[in-house]
């Protein structure tokens, strides 16, 4: 996959350890994916004048620069410049009014920052990022075909079985 047509992933989260470990984890499962990190949401704005899919979004991002735009503010930019991209929101914040206020206004899902958030990403990148369902449809065919196969085997040694006994 060219760099043009590669699925780009922001995240954009002050927090730059848990930011880097995200990314990582990201890039493991899915090699073909660019993902890209942003310390603030003005930062991640400035780029986004590539073609960007999916943007993994903090809601507070102010802890490391002060008056930074918080995800709210951000993702109403992100929607305004390229409402085609998904946005994402990964916070500490558990608050049910705010996680709806987000879902509300636009976010394409609104999780917290506990230990399911990483396999819940990759759940939503699994089911937007284009030829992974059809890799999925794939195992199961394969594991179909793999069955068949082995009832296939069985049938071929009962029936081995009464001929010699028989």
């Amino acid at each position: 996959m060219d760099q043009e047509n590669k699925y780009v992933i922001f995240i954009v989260d002050d927090d730059p350890l848990f930011s880097q470990a995200l990314e990582q984890y990201l890039k493991e499962r899915f090699p073909g994916v660019s993902v890209e990190r942003f310390v603030t949401g003005e930062a991640g704005i400035h780029a986004l004048d590539r073609k960007l899919h999916m943007v993994i979004l903090d809601y507070r991002l102010d802890s490391e620069f002060p008056g930074a735009w918080d995800g709210l503010k951000v993702m109403h930019k992100i929607n305004a410049i390229s409402p085609e991209t998904c946005v994402i929101i990964l916070s500490s914040q558990e608050k049910i009014q705010t996680a709806l206020q987000f879902i509300r206004e636009g976010a394409y899902e609104y999780l917290v920052k506990d230990e399911q958030a990483f396999p819940a990403i990759q759940r939503i990148v699994s089911e937007l990022l284009p030829g992974e369902e059809d890799e999925t449809e794939n195992d199961k065919e394969e594991a179909g075909n793999s069955m068949y196969r082995i009832i296939g085997v069985l049938v071929l040694l009962i029936l081995i079985s009464l001929l010699i006994t028989g």
